[in-house]
């Protein structure tokens, strides 16, 4: 049955006074108005109030909408894949032309294979989802998502229960709250042999030359013969053919001296009855503490006298050219300290984002010398590597005043849209570097865009486009919204044009205002410009110290721009081949930069006291390095004549950083090298760098219950001082960093629990921290081999059980019952306040004319349909054709000769119209409202 029902009832407390002050009002002045004006407004006025109170249509719904949840994991069998879809197939055989059905299916996450529709044909299931895991509450989430709530809602489960994702009883109590019954279908876990490597249990840590004892486990259903094999680092360690009883097997194994560093431990079953090979192998990692390992990176020439000062000290070392950092924290995690000597940034490329975690997160140290491809000279502005460091990359001179003021002028005639090397159009295709077949524009917009990556955000950078007339991509200013001008140069197409002229007189101009200490123009162009006082330009230039360099590319003036080039002080290419022009551009880039050198001799001096400087003899000169400044919080502690940091430190996150700003080889750091304290002072820098901050009497361990992990901390006393809080951070194996929360259980012990359903390494760093400094701390690893859809893939009933009992659905259901069981009815409620609004927008003229006319709403009403009559009358008449209009007339004429219409006889002229009419006396109820209140005509 149809019912009303209000969004806001309090409001409907306000129908009696306000109808109260109605009526009051309409007894009010010289006369009381008529009772249809009273009723009329009071109309009105209980549409509002209703509109208000939100008023709505409540009408009974008998539709259906089913979404069916398919299990497709990896413990799903073959058979039961089968047995889910011919389930669906037979439930929607029985469907209702009115109602519609969805499929999803689901693993480790949910996909929608079928959209909510109606329709009786199934074709089978053809997503496939990622079945390593299975998150039932996920595909409760996305069906409750895919069904809309203005019908009958129905969910039907198909799987066998072993949830090792989320928590679907979570899901129970909001399907309940919204109507939605869940039904389930129990499907039967797989059945056969199975043999699987439950679990190895390692020490976290040892010393070096320490043996390691391990403790294995491997599970069987059933007694098989297997062989169990022992792997360190994916080498085979010990080996033994065994006979399995069903139930748990313990094994123990010893494994002799692990370099320092983290170790992979494997244990492997094989050669058994099985079913599910994926969780045939247990993984543990155990640390082997040991002296400071370091990485160092960077070309042979680059690296060699820090190489061998570490060596002379004593110190483990690997020797890497920088193309081949690892790129995985597993790569990285043997080594204490990482060592950058004079590396560019472009080199490591997202490399960069796994050494921040390695420093940030996991507590490791990083170094970084400087040389003439390391700092800004090394693109390290917007790296992970500028964060990292604790200096600037430009002097404190150059942050107050821009250092470099870089205009790039881009010719855009036509001739630009030819391909490098050819004479006719070519196409465009994505620039993922310097590939054939691409216009010469386009080489000389990706170019520009190198180019202003490689400059700092503080650099005043500007791009300019000629062809006939020049064009401004972005006036001079700060190097930040560089996102911004790719967006708009990227929409720069050839065509027009070639006024050199143009596009130089207008960077002059605008460079002539900036106060950068280098200004400097890159003319990029394949044209001639026959226009043009040239001279008197390069003058102004001079006089502004504006400096140019000219690149042709193809073609062309090569008098004009060599002369260009001389007379302004840059340099002149000739390019033969356009896809050199992005490389030419950045050697452009790294010239104006130059600026950031400062070579000069000079002892540095020390400023802030530090271990490193510690039991050293007297520092040799320098001869050189870049010019940075300090930033806040960090440690200045060798400083140059000029004030700016030689050697700065700090530690950031978890781990230290180390900047030295000159170099570590014969350039500018000669006499360092051949100083008798230089293997000394490597040494300390590298120790401070690796001294990650621990303590005793803080104790972290790690294992895992299900598919979570859980990391515990032991602290040496009860509870945390006042001030301090413990920290706890884990890098999972996609680098994906997570904060853990840690509840205290006990005297000193601490507990949180992460995700860990994901196979790979999970390290986690703990400190205890007071304020911002770091008193301890610790490190430790998990290694999860397998998920946890093989550790236990038994079928679990229970589970369904309570999802259906707690919505009012239904266990192991037929097929036919799916759509033809009845179901919760489920009312449509449709708002009326529209319409409410709008019957008191349309009677509110009718209550004015009642007002000021003294007549009821009935005339009122009675006249306005006679003019609505009268004007569809005469529109009709002007419409009916002739042939229409004669039929008519006989018509009439046969009427009256039946003499059942009357026709009175025409009035008289100057005869007075009858006050009997309708019309009449709205006319003479006006008249007389007017004289009473005064008014006239």
């Amino acid at each position: 049955m149809p019912s009303i029902g209000f969004e806001r009832p309090l409001v409907l407390g306000l129908i009696l006074p306000v109808l109260g002050l109605t009526l009051y009002a309409a007894g009010l002045g010289r006369r009381r108005l008529p009772l249809g004006p009273v009723v009329l407004r009071s109309v009105i006025a209980s549409s509002l109030v209703f509109a208000l109170a939100g008023l709505r249509l409540n009408l009974p719904v008998d539709r259906l909408a089913v979404a069916f949840l398919v299990d497709r994991s990896d413990s799903i069998s073959a058979e039961n894949r089968a047995a889910q879809e011919a389930f669906i197939r037979q439930a929607v055989a029985r469907l209702r032309p009115e109602d519609e059905w969805a499929v999803i299916a689901f693993g480790a996450e949910p996909l929608v294979d079928r959209s909510l529709a109606p329709g009786s044909q199934f074709a089978g299931i053809a997503s496939v989802p990622d079945g390593s895991r299975t998150d039932i509450e996920a595909a409760i989430r996305l069906a409750m998502g895919l069904l809309p709530p203005d019908r009958a809602r129905r969910l039907v489960l198909l799987t066998d229960g072993n949830e090792n994702q989320g928590e679907a009883a979570r899901q129970a109590d909001l399907l309940a709250a919204a109507g939605v019954e869940l039904w389930a279908v129990a499907l039967p876990g797989r059945s056969g042999p199975e043999v699987r490597a439950e679990r190895l249990v390692a020490p976290g840590r040892v010393r070096e030359g320490q043996v390691v004892e391990l403790r294995g486990t491997v599970w069987a259903n059933q007694p098989a013969d297997a062989t169990v094999r022992l792997l360190a680092d994916g080498t085979p360690v010990a080996e033994q053919s065994v006979r399995l009883q069903a139930g748990f097997n313990n094994f123990v194994f010893q494994v002799g001296q692990l370099p320092p560093g983290f170790h992979n431990l494997s244990l492997q079953v094989t050669n058994a009855p099985d079913t599910y090979p994926q969780n045939n192998e247990s993984l543990a990692v155990v640390q082997v503490l040991g002296q400071t390992r370091t990485l160092l990176v960077g070309a042979a020439a680059d690296r060699a006298p820090v190489a061998a000062a570490l060596r002379a000290a004593g110190m483990p070392l690997t020797e890497v050219e920088p193309e081949n950092l690892p790129g995985s924290l597993d790569g990285l995690r043997d080594y204490d300290v990482v060592v950058l000597a004079n590396v560019p940034a472009d080199v490591l490329g997202d490399k960069l984002k796994v050494l921040s975690t390695l420093v940030r997160e996991l507590g490791r140290g990083l170094v970084v010398i400087g040389g003439e491809r390391s700092y800004a000279l090394g693109a390290y502005h917007r790296t992970p590597l500028a964060d990292l460091l604790p200096v600037e990359l430009e002097p404190k001179s150059y942050r107050e005043t821009p250092s470099v003021a870089f205009v790039a002028v881009i010719d855009k005639s036509g001739s630009m849209g030819n391909c490098h090397g050819t004479s006719g159009a070519c196409g465009s295709p994505p620039l993922t570097g310097p590939p054939p077949n691409v216009p010469k524009v386009e080489l000389a917009k990706e170019a520009t865009f190198q180019a202003l990556q490689r400059l700092g955000p503080r650099d005043e950078v500007g791009v300019l486009v000629f062809d006939s007339v020049a064009r401004w991509i972005a006036r001079p200013g700060p190097n930040a919204d560089l996102q911004r001008i790719f967006s708009l140069l990227a929409g720069v197409q050839a065509e027009g044009g070639t006024n050199i002229y143009a596009g130089l007189a207008e960077a002059v101009e605008a460079l002539k205002k900036s106060q950068a200490a280098v200004k400097h123009i890159v003319l990029m162009t394949d044209g001639w410009s026959r226009t043009g006082d040239f001279s008197a330009l390069i003058q102004d230039m001079k006089a502004h110290g504006i400096t140019l360099s000219t690149i042709g590319v193809g073609g062309g003036s090569a008098d004009l721009l060599q002369t260009l080039a001389k007379e302004g002080g840059g340099r002149y290419y000739a390019v033969a081949d356009a896809r050199e022009v992005p490389q030419i551009l950045l050697k452009e880039t790294e010239e104006v930069q130059r600026t950031i050198i400062v070579e000069e001799t000079f002892r540095p001096a020390p400023a802030d006291p530090s271990p490193i400087l510690q039991g050293l003899p007297a520092l040799p000169p320098l001869h050189g390095y870049l010019g940075t400044s300090p930033k806040t919080g960090a440690q200045v502690i060798l400083r140059s004549a000029k004030d700016d940091p030689i050697l700065a430190a700090w530690q950031t996150g978890l781990g230290r950083v180390v900047a030295w700003t000159s170099d570590a080889k014969g350039r500018w750091a000669r006499d360092w090298v051949a100083w008798t304290g230089f293997p000394t002072f490597w040494r300390q820098v590298v120790d401070w760098a690796g001294a990650a901050p621990t303590g005793e009497g803080l104790r972290a361990t790690i294992r895992t219950e299900g598919a979570n992990g859980v990391l515990s901390v032991d602290l040496d006393r009860s509870t945390l001082p006042d001030g301090h809080a413990l920290n706890a951070r884990v890098v999972g194996p996609d680098g994906t960093v997570r904060t853990v929360r840690l509840d205290q259980t006990g005297p000193g012990e601490f507990e949180g629990v992460f995700p860990a359903g994901q196979p790979g390494t999970y390290y986690a760093a703990v400190t205890e921290q007071a304020g911002d400094q770091t008193v301890r701390g610790d490190r430790t690893a998990l290694a999860v081999a397998y998920s946890a859809e093989y550790r236990d893939p038994a079928a679990n009933p229970g589970l369904l059980s309570v999802l259906v009992r707690a919505t009012g659905g239904r266990l192991n259901p037929e097929p036919a019952d799916v759509f033809q069981t009845a179901f919760r009815p489920v009312r449509q409620s449709t708002p009326l306040y529209p319409w409410l609004l709008l019957l008191a927008a349309l009677l509110w003229p009718l209550d004015i004319a009642a007002r000021r006319l003294g007549v009821g709403p009935g005339p009122v009403i009675a006249g306005a349909a006679a003019a609505v009559r009268q004007r569809l009358v005469a529109r009709r008449a002007v419409e009916v054709p002739a042939m229409l209009g004669r039929l008519r007339a006989r018509k009439t004429v046969a009427s009256s000769r039946l003499g059942k219409v009357r026709v009175p006889p025409r009035p008289e002229a100057g005869a007075v119209e009858s006050p009997g009419g309708d019309l009449s006396r709205l006319r003479e109820a006006k008249l007389r409202a007017r004289r009473e209140t005064g008014r006239a005509d």
